[in-house]
């Protein structure tokens, strides 16, 4: 994966320049994680959700393929979301085995 650079708070510049120092073999990113947290009223992660538009340019971005593939191999509760999903136009959609693939049997 490529490193992309980003615009960095002064706190968040100091921990990206620090990881690069100490640690150059490894890839930081501020990029891929999901949209949502979903938490029970014990404040206990149930599960992740990122939300997308279903337009053609909405696809999941590398490192939100790589997010959900984690997530799929830790069997982390992760779901693809859209609020056409709830539409009869949905149903038809080119991309709807990739957006509705899920990681585990947890469903929103």
């Amino acid at each position: 994966m490529k490193e992309i650079k980003y615009k960095h708070s002064k706190a968040e510049q100091n921990f990206y320049d620090y990881m690069k120092e100490k640690h150059s073999n490894l890839i930081i990113t501020k990029r891929g994680l999901p949209d949502f947290m979903i938490m029970n009223k014990k404040n206990e992660i149930v599960g992740f959700v990122e939300v997308k538009r279903t337009n053609l340019n909405d696809e999941l971005r590398t490192e939100q393929v790589y997010f959900r593939n984690y997530c799929k191999k830790k069997k982390i509760p992760y779901q693809i979301w859209s609020p056409n999903m709830a539409k009869d136009s949905f149903s038809n959609f080119k991309y709807k085995e990739k957006w509705t693939q899920k990681t585990t049997s947890w469903q929103i």
